[in-house]
């Protein structure tokens, strides 16, 4: 035989096709693989609760034929029970918690409407049960600082009188603080 008319393995233009063909196939094995992983890895994810970052504003125009005039849902009186979170709490417990606790330090919300946003079908959607329970294990908020925060955001960014801003604050559809919490802000007003 004539080897002069053979050509090398790597110069024939199919197996080189065929190499091609079996790394694509291999990339596309490898990375569906590793993509059903993650997907199985978040949906067996057993904290599933978004943090919505919305605003009592936002949310009470959208919500406000659910708001009364009438004092607020969560229990005021619960401000005796244990400052820390129960060990026996359950997962919707503590996920209510965490979410509270973001509201508070991060938005400077009320009370009122940190158990709205959490309990609402626009926010959170907790039940009304963790959701109080989010309230009465919420530890080292200083309630008056957040309403003196609030006040600050109404004067610094909307020029807000102080009267305005004290309405703003202890309105069932502002920022719900208590009347003590809006005076106490409105007074630390510079």
């Amino acid at each position: 035989m004539n080897n002069q008319n053979i050509k090398p393995w790597y110069k024939v233009w199919w197996i080189i096709g065929v190499i091609v063909l079996a790394i694509l196939m291999l990339i596309a094995v490898a990375s569906s693989s590793s993509d059903d992983n993650s997907s199985s890895a978040k949906h067996n994810s057993s904290s599933h609760v978004t943090h919505k970052a919305k605003s009592s504003d936002s949310d009470s125009d959208s919500d406000s034929d659910s708001y009364s005039d009438s004092d607020s849902d969560y229990d005021t009186d619960s401000d005796d029970a244990d400052d820390s979170a129960d060990s026996n709490a359950t997962t919707e417990q503590r996920n209510a918690l965490e979410s509270a606790k973001t509201y508070s330090d991060t938005m400077s919300m009320s009370k009122s409407a940190i158990y709205h946003q959490l309990t609402s079908s626009y926010g959170d959607k907790f039940s009304a049960s963790d959701a109080q329970y989010a309230i009465d294990h919420l530890t080292d908020v200083d309630w008056n600082q957040n309403a003196l925060e609030s006040a600050k955001n109404y004067s610094e960014t909307m020029h807000m009188s102080k009267a305005e801003i004290y309405h703003q604050l202890t309105s069932n559809y502002g920022d719900k603080f208590t009347a003590s919490e809006a005076q106490y802000a409105v007074n630390h007003l510079k």
